[in-house]
């Protein structure tokens, strides 16, 4: 299958190394770099996105050999692509359903899509949002660096994945977004762009907050 799929010898005989538990002096390709080459062939004529899929799902079997360093590595190549690989946000889900203390480590690569202005690509766009929802509180730091307009798309298809019920009782992603964000003092308040705040409803406690800091520093009369 995987000699069908993979049009040059390296690539397949690094699948098959890290298949028998190899390392990278035994095969062409270390398993890093096989996992990366397989999301690039997407560009290669012939070869068909549910074919890779096959064999990312492939790769992930072995747990022995995609452990958390060497996803961290996968997920770092994959950012730095242009353009963007198809199934980059597909495999960060699967990297933190195999290794959740990714968590952190993903977060620096959420940040770098959305200085790639992610939002401009809807099928990555879409995963991103996904990411975004599943490590949540950690997300929150990443989703306030997005301008409004982004955030409130995001916040708007994250609660379309959470029941009427979940939204009211304040479980969707924009009301838990908004309580972390009244949590902070003014000072981080006052960082927050204000059509950021104005989007969580919040664009009045920092004019209440910036009263507050003016009549604290006003002089005393004598």
């Amino acid at each position: 299958v995987i000699a069908r799929l993979v049009s040059r010898a390296r690539t397949a005989g690094a699948l098959a190394a890290v298949g028998a538990g190899g390392s990278a002096t035994q095969s062409a390709l270390g398993p890093s770099d096989l996992m990366v080459e397989l999301h690039l062939l997407e560009h290669v004529r012939g070869v068909e996105l549910k074919q890779i899929l096959v064999a990312i799902d492939m790769c992930f079997g072995y747990k022995h050999v995609y452990n958390q360093e060497v996803l961290a590595m996968v997920l770092q190549q994959l950012v730095d692509q242009t353009p963007l690989p198809t199934l980059l946000l597909r495999t960060i889900l699967q990297s933190l359903e195999l290794c959740p203390k990714l968590t952190a480590f993903t977060m620096s690569i959420l940040s770098r899509l959305i200085a790639k202005r992610i939002w401009t690509l809807p099928k990555l766009w879409e995963g991103f949002v996904r990411v975004a929802v599943k490590t949540a509180p950690h997300s929150y730091p990443v989703l306030l660096q997005l301008p409004a307009p982004q955030l409130g798309q995001l916040l708007a298809l994250a609660d379309q994945k959470v029941s009427p019920a979940q939204r009211d009782s304040g479980q969707g992603l924009r009301a838990t977004l908004t309580e972390h964000v009244k949590n902070f003092n003014s000072i981080a308040r006052a960082q927050i762009p204000a059509t950021v705040l104005a989007l969580l409803g919040l664009e009045k406690d920092k004019k209440r907050d910036k009263r507050k800091g003016d009549s604290s520093t006003a002089p005393l009369q004598a």
